[in-house]
């Protein structure tokens, strides 16, 4: 997937920013995360709890970041 051939960059700020604070308003359940026992399923790793739905979030994310940071070293 390629982003478009020109970008919004008011729109890519403010999108960064309502992200930005959804995961400032998540910040405070973060002590609890661990003591969650219900699992979801996830498409292609199985059923995960919610400490490693966070992890494979942090990782996807990582990975999304690489690729921006290869589209403007291009």
């Amino acid at each position: 997937m390629r982003p478009p051939d020109t970008l919004d960059i008011t729109a890519l700020r403010e999108a960064l920013q309502r992200s930005h604070q959804g995961l400032e308003a998540l910040a405070p359940l973060l002590p609890r995360l661990s003591a969650v026992v219900e699992r979801a399923p996830h498409p292609f790793l199985g059923w995960l709890n919610a400490t490693e739905w966070l992890q494979v979030a942090r990782i996807h994310t990582m990975h999304h970041l690489h690729i921006i940071d290869e589209l403007l070293g291009a």
